[in-house]
C-alpha cells in the first residue's frame, strides 16, 4: 500500500490507532486516560496495535513494577532485542557486546559470564503510571531524554523506534506526573467503553473461530509509511495568520484566570508539530484553525493545572470548578479565528 493509498483508509483508524501513529511520526510519546475498569483492556488494546498494525515489540509494566527502578529497568527489556536495521552503529556495538565474556578468576570455578546487550522495547505501556515511585518517573524521564536505560550491569539503549505510552486511571487523574515529564508527553486522549476495543475483539473473535481467516488482508503501517508521513508533516505550510492564531491561542491559555503556572514554550512547540501532522492525515498541506483548536485539546488537557478560585464579584459567590477541557473551549471561543 503506497502513501495515498493509506491517507484514503485513516477515518477508519480507531483512535488509539491515530494517537500511535502520530506519535511515531512526531517521534514523540502520549498519555491515555480511562476509567478505572478499563485500564487492563486498553493497555492489552494499545498492545495488539503497536504489535499487529505497526509490527512493534512491546512490553506491558504494571503497577508493583512502578515501585523499583530495577523491577521497572528488568520489566521493559526485549528478550529478543531485534536491532533497527537503519542504526548500523548500534548494531555493530551489540554484535561486538555479544562476544565478549568474562571468566571467573583462577581462585574460582571456571565459568563465562556474558554482557547483557538486550535493549528496551519499541514500546512501553505502564498502567497506572501517575502512581509510580518517583525514582521510577524520573528514571522514564532519563529513558526518554536520553534514550537509554541504566542498570547496575549495563546500559540498556533503546531503539530507533520508541513510543512510552502511560495508561492512567480517570478516577486518579489528580496524582500527576512529575511535571518536566509530563512535559515530555507529546499529547493525551481519554478512551472510553463507548470507543471500544476492535483489536482485542477481533482477537477474541478468531480464538472462537478455531483460527479462522475472515479474508481480508490485515492493515499494516509499515516504517517506511511513518517516514514519508513525517516528511510531509514537516512540509506543512503554516501562513503568518495562522501562526499569529497559534499564538494568540497560547497568550490566551497563559492568562486565563484559574490556570496556575501557565504553560511551557514546550507545549507551544508540540501544538505546532500536531497541527502540520493532523494536516497530512487530513490530506492537506497547509494548517487551519480548526485543526489548530483539535490539536489544543490534545496537548493542553493534560498539562493544565486548574485552581478552582472564587468568581469575581461577591465573596460569596461559590467557587467555580472547570475542567482543562472546559478552559482550552473557553479560550478558543474567546481567540478570533483568522478568515
Amino acid at each position: 500500500m503506497d502513501l495515498q493509498e493509506f491517507l484514503t483508509i485513516v477515518p477508519d483508524l480507531t483512535g488509539l490507532e491515530l494517537a500511535v501513529l502520530l506519535s511515531l511520526v512526531a517521534k514523540q510519546h502520549f498519555l491515555v486516560y480511562a476509567d478505572e475498569d478499563l485500564v487492563e483492556e486498553v493497555a492489552e488494546e494499545l498492545a495488539l496495535i503497536t504489535t499487529e498494525v505497526f509490527e512493534l515489540s512491546c512490553s506491558i509494566v504494571g503497577s508493583d513494577d512502578l515501585q523499583s527502578p530495577a523491577r521497572f529497568g528488568e520489566a521493559i527489556l526485549d528478550e529478543q532485542s531485534d536491532l533497527d536495521e537503519g542504526n548500523d552503529l548500534i548494531a555493530t556495538l551489540h554484535s561486538r557486546i555479544e562476544n565478549v565474556s568474562f571468566a571467573s578468576g583462577p581462585r574460582g570455578a571456571p565459568a563465562e559470564q556474558k554482557l547483557d546487550s538486550r535493549m528496551v522495547s519499541n514500546v512501553v505501556i505502564a498502567k497506572d503510571f501517575n502512581t509510580a515511585c518517583d525514582e521510577v518517573q524520573f528514571q522514564v524521564l532519563e529513558l526518554i531524554s536520553r534514550n537509554r536505560i541504566i542498570s547496575k550491569t549495563t546500559v540498556h539503549p533503546t531503539p530507533m523506534t520508541f513510543l512510552f505510552i502511560p495508561v492512567v486511571s480517570s478516577e486518579t487523574m489528580r496524582a500527576r506526573l512529575n511535571h518536566h515529564l509530563n512535559d515530555r508527553i507529546f499529547m493525551s486522549l481519554y478512551h472510553s467503553a463507548h470507543h471500544g476495543f476492535p483489536n482485542l475483539e477481533d482477537m477474541i473473535d478468531s480464538y472462537g473461530n478455531m483460527g479462522a481467516t475472515t479474508g481480508e488482508e490485515p492493515l499494516v503501517i509499515t516504517k517506511k509509511m511513518i517516514d514519508g508521513l513525517r516528511q510531509r508533516g514537516d512540509a506543512v505550510a503554516v501562513t503568518p495568520e495562522i501562526r499569529r492564531y497559534l499564538q494568540d491561542l497560547i497568550v490566551f491559555l497563559r492568562v486565563e484566570w484559574d490556570v496556575d503556572g501557565g504553560v511551557t514554550p514546550n507545549a507551544g512547540v508540540n501544538l505546532l508539530d500536531l497541527s502540520k501532522h493532523l494536516a497530512t492525515l487530513h490530506g492537506i498541506d497547509f494548517v487551519t484553525p480548526s485543526l489548530i483548536a483539535i490539536a489544543a485539546k490534545k496537548v493542553y488537557t493534560h498539562r493544565l493545572i486548574i485552581s478552582p478560585r472564587a468568581s469575581r464579584g461577591s465573596a460569596a459567590q461559590p467557587v467555580v470548578w472547570r475542567t482543562p477541557e472546559e478552559v482550552i473551549e473557553s479560550v478558543i471561543d474567546k481567540v478570533d479565528c483568522p478568515l
